[in-house]
């Protein structure tokens, strides 16, 4: 678990470099950074809303992530 831990904060770091780097020149940069705060927040919300809504039913959602997760490598190897 320590090492998984380790891993997402690693692509995390990479992530949000990303987005700051794409970020455009005559944004704010506070306002940039709380619209992404708020999406991101809005988006585990929905991902903790719909696994609540599931109970019981959680091969429904590892079955939606694992979807997410094709989708995003169908997308790095130009796919999708």
């Amino acid at each position: 678990v320590a090492v998984a831990m380790g891993v997402v904060g690693l692509f995390a770091v990479f992530h949000g470099h990303a987005h700051g780097a794409e970020a455009p020149l005559a944004a704010s940069g506070v306002s940039y950074a709380a619209g992404f705060v708020i999406a991101t927040a809005l988006l585990h919300g929905a991902g903790l809303a719909a696994t609540l809504a599931l109970g019981e039913r959680r091969i429904v959602a590892r079955l939606g992530g694992g979807a997410a997760a094709l989708a995003g490598l169908a997308i790095t190897v130009n796919i999708l």
